[in-house]
């Protein structure tokens, strides 16, 4: 039972993973595809500034929800934190 669940687990994180992946492509494919239109249309445009504002702004947002799901991804298993030279681990006061 206690493996069964464990592969669930495993399945959510990598399900997680690959949302946060793909969200992180998808906002940078926008942004470059945007940044494409106002760089050709830049002669007839006056608002560059504000369009490349504005690209900057939703490409962060893409990104820090992306972000945002693959740290959570990474906390869903409990792992041990291992041995590193200074710290102790966490497996020693368990």
């Amino acid at each position: 039972m206690r493996e069964l669940t464990k592969d669930i687990l495993l399945y959510i994180e990598f399900g997680i993973s690959l949302t946060g992946i793909a969200i992180i492509v998808y906002g940078a494919l926008r942004a470059v595809g945007t940044f494409i239109k106002v760089e050709v249309t830049r002669f007839c445009d006056e608002n560059k500034v504000h369009a490349l504002m504005s690209i900057r702004a939703d490409l962060g947002v893409y990104l820090l929800l992306g972000l945002e799901l693959l740290i959570r991804a990474e906390g869903l298993i409990p792992r041990p934190l291992g041995r590193m030279k200074g710290i102790k681990s966490r497996q020693r006061y368990l």
